[in-house]
């Protein structure tokens, strides 16, 4: 998980505790609670042992945010990076790395030259941890801890303050594309999520999984029902979800529209 070094970041990984690994800062302040937030406890050991620390590091990033205002005229732009399936150590640690033999020299570059954070507080997988850095809240408290699959009708509630609504109101023009996970309903989706556009999965990226191939090798179960035995106990699936959308595309606002079909193919 990268971004370039920001204030937010460094925010939430201090008042969060949730790190979010590499980044480029933002303006100071932009996400001040209106209520004192209660933390889980292991914060306040970490406040203890390193308040004085971060409060110091945190008037150097406002004086470097106000440098690069000053000199463009705007806030910095904000690129964040985000992949799976990464164990700890992977990307900055050369120590780590060595041990694996993996060598990723522009990626610790990035790490030495911003914010590198080791800690990460979420239920390990793709729907939590995307859910936290979006929302700087414990998935447990979003119902959002479990990894989304394919027909649940459920996801990100519209109530949850994500970063891309902080940045919208902070003036920031705000797009999503990739990997979103967060949910296959329509209040889930990154556009109804504070993005002004938006071209994503709502699923995992193993494509080729959700297919006919697929569901003939057991690998799925149960999305082309016209391949199984008929099931002797069904008396009504009024409200069975039928269908799904692999690939959407929408701008705030407005409803998301599917791209192509949900075949590997496309």
């Amino acid at each position: 998980m990268l971004l370039l070094k920001s204030k937010w970041a460094m925010t939430m990984q201090k008042r969060m505790l949730l790190g979010i690994s590499l980044s480029v800062g933002l303006l100071s302040g932009l996400a001040v609670a209106q209520d004192p937030i209660v933390h889980d406890a292991e914060y306040y050991i970490l406040e203890a042992q390193n308040g004085e620390r971060w409060a110091a590091e945190d008037e150097s990033l406002d004086a470097r945010l106000a440098e690069l205002r000053k000199k463009h005229g705007t806030p910095p732009n904000i690129i964040h990076v985000m992949w799976d399936d990464t164990a700890f150590g992977d990307v900055g640690i050369p120590a780590i790395q060595q041990v694996r033999g993996l060598r990723t020299p522009n990626l610790n570059r990035m790490a030495r030259e911003g914010i590198l954070f080791t800690r990460m507080y979420t239920e390990v997988g793709c729907t939590p941890s995307r859910a936290a850095c979006m929302t700087g809240r414990h998935p447990i408290r979003n119902a959002m801890y479990n990894i989304g699959m394919l027909r649940e009708m459920h996801g990100l509630r519209g109530s949850e303050a994500t970063i891309a609504e902080v940045l919208s109101k902070a003036g920031y023009a705000t797009a999503f594309h990739g990997k979103w996970h967060l949910g296959d309903i329509e209040e889930s989706y990154a556009h109804n999520q504070g993005f002004d556009e938006a071209f994503f999965t709502g699923y995992n990226q193993i494509l080729s999984l959700w297919t006919r191939r697929g569901e003939g090798a057991n690998a799925t179960i149960g999305l082309y029902e016209d391949m199984l035995p008929s099931d002797p106990y069904k008396l009504d699936d009024t409200f069975v979800t039928k269908g799904w959308a692999q690939v959407l595309e929408g701008k705030k606002g407005q409803l998301a529209r599917q791209w192509g079909d949900n075949s590997h193919d496309t």
